[in-house]
């Protein structure tokens, strides 16, 4: 037997909007992070590539 209160022992957390909601925040949040470091990651490369070429040195 569950030692749960009885409110407690019905209340399926995975089914509850405002669990659910705050988990899709996060993973947005998180994927939006990933996506500007990436995208800054990027930048800074080709910015790099671009300085290196016009002196000369070539970057792999």
């Amino acid at each position: 037997m569950s030692t749960k209160p009885e409110e407690f022992r019905n209340l399926d957390f995975d089914q509850d909007p405002f669990c659910l909601h705050q988990t899709k925040n996060e993973e947005e949040t998180r994927r939006t992070r990933h996506q500007t470091l990436a995208f800054s990651y990027y930048l800074l490369l080709g910015l790099a590539n671009y300085s290196c070429k016009s002196t000369g040195l070539h970057v792999v």
